[in-house]
């Protein structure tokens, strides 16, 4: 789901809510809902993308069920942007 995915690219960066709030402009509000199963809104995506430097895929499993991964395009060893 897209609740499980932005929270894997979150924690992979190592950010909290309140850093991807800083960061991105979306609220904390916001962020909880969509990682509790609450679709985004295309402007929330590519805020998301661009803070965790990557993109979110959308597709369908094998199953027929949506599925949203998350491809990185960059590094980021930090949330302050540190080089790697």
């Amino acid at each position: 789901t897209f609740a499980d995915a932005l929270r894997a690219a979150r924690l992979i960066r190592r950010m909290s809510q309140l850093e991807l709030e800083d960061e991105s402009g979306v609220s904390v509000a916001t962020i909880r809902r969509h990682e509790s199963g609450s679709d985004p809104k295309g402007s929330h995506v590519e805020a998301y993308s661009r803070v965790l430097g990557g993109r979110f895929v959308f597709g369908t499993a094998e199953d027929g069920a949506p599925a949203v991964g998350f491809e990185p395009t960059t590094y980021r060893s930090s949330h302050s942007g540190d080089a790697a």
